[in-house]
């Protein structure tokens, strides 16, 4: 993995490569370092197993990304991490929408639920799910910590899938 500093915030990365940000869990302020590790994209017919109505998938697919947390220092979070919900996912530069109760916990990936008790040097993978219209040729994974005010930290995936 490529390491970088970030004395003004986030900024674009390239996949693999990380950022470092503060993030204010409930246990205190945490020095997080983050990376995109990968992002899949789905197809439309996946896209429409994952909802209620398969009309709410016409024209879009569901992309996750594999986002890798490690806590650098600040504390020990004791349960439930929110420093993954942070992370956000674009389309061709525009903002997807949060698959509300995708799994969380696919192959690579943690459910948050299960994370207790993350100490500093621990690294933990978490997965988000959006849903991004289908032929979507690049995606982003944007994630901004606290005080990243400048902008957040952007990872560009230019193969969907």
């Amino acid at each position: 993995m490529e390491k970088t500093s970030d004395p003004a915030g986030g900024g674009k990365r390239k996949p693999g490569q990380t950022g470092t940000g503060r993030f204010k869990e409930e246990s205190g302020n945490i020095t997080y370092e983050v990376v995109a590790q990968k992002v899949h994209v789905g197809t439309e017919a996946e896209a429409k197993k994952l909802v209620s109505d398969p009309k709410d998938a016409n024209g879009l697919v569901a992309a996750t990304a594999w986002v890798k947390f490690t806590n650098k220092g600040g504390g020990v979070v004791k349960e439930m991490p929110k420093v993954g919900n942070e992370t956000e996912l674009y389309g061709d530069g525009r903002p997807g929408a949060l698959l509300i109760g995708a799994a969380e916990d696919g192959p690579g990936c943690e459910d948050t639920i299960d994370i207790e008790n993350w100490k500093a040097g621990q690294s933990h993978t978490i997965s988000q799910t959006y849903m991004l219209p289908k032929g979507t040729k690049s995606v982003e994974v944007h994630w901004a910590g606290e005080g990243q005010s400048v902008s957040p930290f952007i990872w560009r995936f230019s193969s969907a899938g």
